[in-house]
């Protein structure tokens, strides 16, 4: 955390509101705003169970994952992936399993240059940080550029569904 940094994050906020010190009513802004210059923040986030429900579908489920798997994505993969909540078909996706971003803007004092660095470390939900490369998928598929159809799909169908089904 440094001054610069939560200038930047203030810099969200509509004009009229920067002055108020909203920041302080949430845990996370306390934690930001309240933090050491140079203090490097860790924040973790607690499993939370999702509540029964009637309608909730309990089918067989898969996603379709590849090199153009990433960011938010690929984020969402390795949850499915680390909590078992579905079927992983395709190829190892293009983002790390283990990621960085929410970028800070800035500019270089001299020249003025435009750059930007990544302020936050995400890692996967399993908590294991050492993870080198992308989420895996359960079932290896690798489509042939050209082909018709969507060999990854069909795959992810054959697996899912009994023999004979429709």
């Amino acid at each position: 955390m440094s001054d610069e940094y939560r200038d930047f994050l203030k810099s969200y906020l509509r004009g009229w509101i920067r002055w108020m010190p909203v920041q302080y009513l949430h845990p996370t802004g306390w934690q930001m705003w309240t933090a050491g210059d140079g203090e490097i923040l860790v924040m973790d986030e607690e499993l939370v169970e999702p509540r029964d429900e009637e309608l909730r579908f309990d089918g067989p489920v898969a996603f379709l994952i590849g090199p153009g798997t990433f960011s938010s994505a690929k984020s969402l993969a390795a949850a499915v992936k680390d909590y078992e909540l579905a079927l992983l078909v395709g190829e190892e996706t293009g983002g790390q399993a283990n990621g960085f971003g929410e970028a800070y803007p800035f500019r270089l004092p001299h020249t003025q240059l435009a750059g930007q660095v990544s302020s936050a470390r995400f890692v996967r939900p399993n908590g294991d940080a050492s993870t080198l490369g992308g989420v895996q998928p359960d079932v290896v598929v690798h489509p042939v550029p050209g082909a018709s159809g969507d060999v990854v799909l069909e795959v992810a169908i054959a697996t899912l569904l009994p023999p004979g089904a429709p």
